[in-house]
């Protein structure tokens, strides 16, 4: 029998979901059984797919819950991160497992929350830090927990990716510390680069399901957009637990693209992984180990959790690992002061000159 599954919000990110989603039922593997459409106003394209798939419509979660519980495998929730806890874990009191888009909250007791939850349920939630599903990925780690490369020295990553008004005007919550009394802590760092902090902490990590933790962070937090609240840049120097370094720089007040890199240096050799593109393994003589073209995790992500629904053994990406990213991003709150930037205004985008050139130099090698 075909899981059953819903989805809760459409837009958005939402069409991402039901993209994939859209796909496993036409390879006849799913019944998108289901789906929270609370703006059918902006929502004529997804309507139409889900009319084509029978999908029972809900104008609001609590409708949808009270009428379908028991009757759901798997629910999506492509939301604001204030609804990741709460419809988490009405979710799983309705019986239901979960996949739930990253960050898996806005505080670490939030998602300390959320685990607690899920244990009490005995069903299961999956996080969408879709390249924690990758399986170059996974090889990477598999690499560096063989010894083959020695231990890790230090770990970096780079994003810059411009962000205009149109993407701070996207909801009521862009930039924002909380809603409605919710922690959220918005900002490249806990939303569109979260994958990549995550990333390092995952790659960091002492086993293959365990995640590094941040216990001391220093660098400079930026804010070039003035109507903002939370920051648009940051270069964030961490130690972790196991005694190493990882920095991080990110930038959305910028027209240079930088697409993510991560590079892992280890006693014998260095990883360098471009997201979604080519990584590559070599040894300090630069003689390559292993490389590869990525494929976009997306798909994979799906069908992983979905094997999931079968097998208890398979390997989604957990409420336990994502919690150190959540960690992370709520040390740099506490620790870092937000600076305001000398910035320009071009096209919809404040401008640091320099920023992206700076953050480059750092990071080192080729980009």
């Amino acid at each position: 029998m075909k899981k059953q599954i819903a989805l809760i919000g459409v837009t958005g990110f939402g069409a991402s979901h039901l993209f994939h989603l859209h796909n496993l039922a036409e390879a006849g593997l799913v019944d998108i059984a289901a789906a929270v459409v609370i703006n059918p106003e902006q929502a004529a394209e997804s309507l139409a797919i889900l009319k084509t798939h029978n999908t029972r419509i809900y104008p609001d979660a609590n409708a949808f819950f009270a009428a379908e519980a028991g009757r759901i495998d798997l629910v999506c929730l492509p939301v604001g991160i204030a609804a990741h806890e709460p419809l988490t874990l009405t979710a799983l009191e309705h019986g239901m497992n979960v996949l739930v888009e990253k960050p898996a909250s806005g505080s670490a007791e939030s998602v300390k929350r959320m685990i607690a939850a899920e244990k009490k349920s005995g069903k299961f939630v999956a996080v969408g830090y879709q390249n924690g599903y990758a399986p170059e990925i996974h090889f990477i780690k598999r690499l560096l927990l063989s010894g083959r490369l020695g231990g890790i020295c230090y770990s970096t990553g780079i994003v810059c990716w411009p962000r205009d008004d149109a993407y701070y005007q996207r909801n009521a919550w862009a930039a924002k510390r909380s809603v409605n009394g919710i922690k959220v802590l918005d900002s490249p760092l806990n939303n569109a680069c979260a994958h990549y902090i995550n990333l390092l902490l995952f790659l960091n990590g002492s086993g293959f399901d365990r995640c590094a933790a941040a216990v001391n962070v220093s660098g400079e937090v930026l804010r070039a957009r003035p109507e903002i609240e939370m920051f648009d840049a940051c270069d964030a120097n961490y130690t972790l637990d196991n005694g190493k370094n990882c920095r991080i720089m990110l930038a959305h007040c910028c027209t240079e693209r930088v697409n993510p890199i991560i590079k892992i240096v280890c006693e014998r050799g260095t990883v360098i992984w471009h997201g979604n593109a080519a990584w590559s393994v070599t040894d300090n003589d630069n003689t390559v180990i292993a490389s590869g073209t990525a494929v976009h995790p997306g798909e994979t992500m799906f069908r992983t959790v979905l094997s999931r629904l079968d097998d208890p053994a398979q390997t989604v990406y957990t409420l336990e690992n994502s919690l150190a990213q959540t960690q992370a991003v709520e040390l740099l709150d506490k620790t870092l002061p937000i600076t305001p930037a000398e910035a320009r205004y071009e096209n919809g985008i404040y401008v640091v000159d320099g920023l992206v050139q700076k953050y480059k130099t750092a990071f080192g090698g080729e980009i």
